[in-house]
């Protein structure tokens, strides 16, 4: 869970600042949606998502506060997706055939062969 939230804080600052980017580039029309990010941790996502964080290390807590802002901003949703459809995976960790192959048609891939 800690890891989810130290990756979920990472990706929201870097949104954060695409989005700043683009908006000062005048590419966006305001208002601009929240973009939406998603966990495939409930845990992760129900601790961010709280106005309590009962965590003792300050990182944590100042990640947490980083996340919780920009969502209560309008600048991210946060939502939840099944482990099993998040085509991120092959990225991350080691798969079987069969879900690397899914998980590429999600990305639209194509084989080069």
């Amino acid at each position: 869970m800690k890891a989810k939230i130290i990756a979920l804080d990472t990706a929201t600052s870097e949104v954060e600042f695409l989005k700043n980017l683009l908006c000062d580039l005048s590419l966006l029309n305001k208002p601009i949606l929240p973009i939406s990010m998603h966990c495939d941790s409930q845990v992760a996502i129900s601790k961010v998502t709280s106005k309590n964080f009962n965590e003792k290390r300050r990182h944590l807590k100042v990640r947490h506060k980083s996340i919780r802002n920009l969502i209560s901003h309008g600048v991210i949703s946060l939502g939840f997706v099944r482990s099993k459809n998040n085509i991120v995976d092959p990225l991350t960790k080691g798969l079987m055939r069969q879900q690397v192959l899914e998980s590429s048609r999600g990305m639209r891939l194509e084989s080069i062969i």
